[in-house]
């Protein structure tokens, strides 16, 4: 047996559900950071617009100039981020799926030829004291 999957998506429904729930949560702590920044921003031109002239035109529009520069950062930022979390996702996804899917496959073996083949796990795979527990219950039974 190969210990190294190229198939990510080994139960898509949850993983695809597990990792829209984690991106949602991402995207919308990062929305409410630029809706934060452009607040700032704005208040900042307001404050420079009222001071009747204690400002340049150069300050207003570099102000202007900061916000557009910030607000571009913070979008590449924000996808960076989002990008890589879902990529870990996705491998995290994999090592809870991966073990689930072997587990199962195992036992459904089992009950179909009453031969039980040893649950074997990749090195990184969550669940490997759950396999071991019933590699040894299933081995006590044959």
């Amino acid at each position: 047996m190969s210990n190294f999957r190229r198939k990510y998506l080994i139960e898509p429904n949850f993983q695809i559900k597990f990792l829209n729930f984690i991106t949602l949560g991402i995207v919308i702590n990062l929305f409410m950071y630029v809706l934060s920044n452009l607040f700032l921003f704005y208040r900042l031109t307001s404050f420079v617009n009222g001071a009747h002239g204690a400002y340049s035109e150069e300050t207003v529009s570099l102000i202007e100039d900061l916000s557009r520069d910030q607000l571009y950062i913070l979008l590449f930022s924000s996808l960076l981020i989002t990008l890589f979390s879902y990529g870990v996702g996705l491998v995290m996804t994999h090592r809870v799926a991966g073990p689930l899917f072997r587990i199962n496959k195992n036992l459904d073996d089992y009950n179909s030829t009453k031969k039980f083949s040893k649950i074997v796990l990749r090195e990184k795979d969550f669940f490997k004291e759950t396999a071991d527990k019933i590699n040894l219950a299933m081995i006590d039974k044959s």
